[in-house]
């Protein structure tokens, strides 16, 4: 038996809605893209993400290449940041916004806030950063990179006599904490050091947190539809599924095919079977066949000698069977003899 076309149709929909479901929602058993908050592997955010909600901080992942002017926005290595982005980003935070940026690479906006990367180094926190963090370890950590130039007016909250791994500079309104390694806000440095720097910053920030995630490839591909939350997006998969399912129903033919370019010289024939039917049970039949040939003859003209055997054949017809396969042969005869020009 042969399966309906809708069957196959149905299935290939399925498919696809369950790869279109499967690429939207993750499962959590796999690492993840690395520092951005859906990534649970080393590298993730996610831990990061997962304390701050349980202290009641809402959190989300910014995809815009610009930050907003208040609360506090947290970048954990950043990659390609323009000129113009790290002078956007410059103006956020000195009409208000706090920035938690954590990076082991000379960038335009390490390079704007005047830092400048220098050997490793054994950083330890410093009183200050102890006051300002209580939660925050007083042993060094072994940083990988470190600051060895600084700007004016900054604080220096980690780090040795000659280098810093963690400083803070205000600008204007806002401020910018600055670590030289990115490690220490991914999930292995929460659940190595806990988040002593990150929850007092978002509380002090006004108690909401994005994160960057533009320049960590999570720039939207697909228009507006990425800045949709992703419940809105499975809704819509699904309704585009549905409206191609019901299209593809509602265009089913209803009846058989016709050939293009079928033989309009059928109709005659068919005119004739119609005819027939109808004289049949009066015996009437060459009441039908005797015009018919008539009007054949008088189209033909003096071109009627080669018809002339199918005509007879048609007067004289005995059943409308008879009198359909005369009109067939005069229809053939007719074309042949005047080049199909009826």
């Amino acid at each position: 038996m042969r399966r309906s076309r809708d069957v196959w149709i149905g299935a290939a929909m399925l498919a696809i809605a369950a790869a279109g479901i499967g690429l939207l929602v993750q499962s959590p058993h796999t690492a993840g893209p690395p520092y951005r908050l859906e990534g649970h592997g080393t590298l993730g955010l996610s831990g990061l993400g997962a304390g701050l909600r349980s202290a009641g901080i809402p959190v989300r992942a910014s995809v815009t290449p610009t930050i907003p002017d208040h609360g506090l926005v947290v970048s954990v290595a950043p990659d390609g940041i323009s000129h113009d982005e790290a002078a956007a980003w410059l103006r956020s935070v000195r009409a208000g916004a706090v920035l938690l940026l954590a990076t082991d690479t000379p960038d335009p906006l390490t390079a704007a806030l005047g830092l400048r990367f220098g050997a490793p180094a054994e950083a330890a926190p410093t009183p200050t950063a102890l006051r300002t963090f209580p939660g925050l370890a007083p042993r060094p950590i072994a940083a990988t990179a470190t600051f060895s130039s600084l700007p004016q007016g900054r604080g220096v909250l980690m780090g040795t006599r000659t280098a810093a791994a963690l400083v803070v500079v205000p600008l204007g309104r806002g401020s910018v904490w600055v670590a030289s390694q990115a490690w220490l806000f991914t999930n292995y440095g929460v659940n190595r050091y806990g988040m002593a720097v990150v929850l007092p910053l978002a509380a002090r920030a006004g108690g909401t947190v994005a994160v960057d995630a533009f320049h960590q490839g999570g720039s939207p591909t697909l228009g507006s539809l990425a800045y949709l939350p992703r419940w809105v997006q499975l809704v819509i998969l699904e309704a585009a599924v549905i409206a191609v399912l019901a299209a593809a129903t509602l265009a089913r033919r209803l009846g058989p095919v016709v050939a293009a370019g079928s033989d309009t010289g059928r109709s005659t024939v068919e005119l004739v079977r119609s005819l027939a039917s109808m004289h049949r049970s009066a015996g009437r039949l060459g009441a039908v066949t005797a015009p018919l040939a008539g009007a054949y003859r008088a189209h033909l003209g003096g071109l009627t000698g080669p018809a002339e055997p199918a005509l007879h054949e048609l007067e004289s017809a005995a059943s409308p069977g008879a009198a359909v396969r005369a009109c067939a042969r005069i229809e053939e005869i007719t074309r042949r003899v005047t080049g199909g020009d009826r």
